[in-house]
């Protein structure tokens, strides 16, 4: 298991479809999470984003 909150997390069949299946905010954090261009949108995050402190140093080396 690579992360250790799982315990801490709903059961997948409580997580709504939109996010199984992907959105806009999903995609985002993938994006940040893995390094890549992030996806089209009319949103802005600051270099030193909440988002971007907790999701970025867990992203593969």
């Amino acid at each position: 298991m690579a992360f250790a909150t799982e315990r801490l997390l709903p059961a997948y069949e409580q997580v709504p479809q939109e996010f199984k299946a992907g959105n806009l905010y999903t995609q985002l954090a993938s994006a940040i999470f893995y390094g890549q261009p992030l996806p089209d949108a009319r949103l802005e995050l600051k270099p030193a984003s909440v988002l971007r402190l907790y999701v970025a140093p867990c992203r593969p080396i």
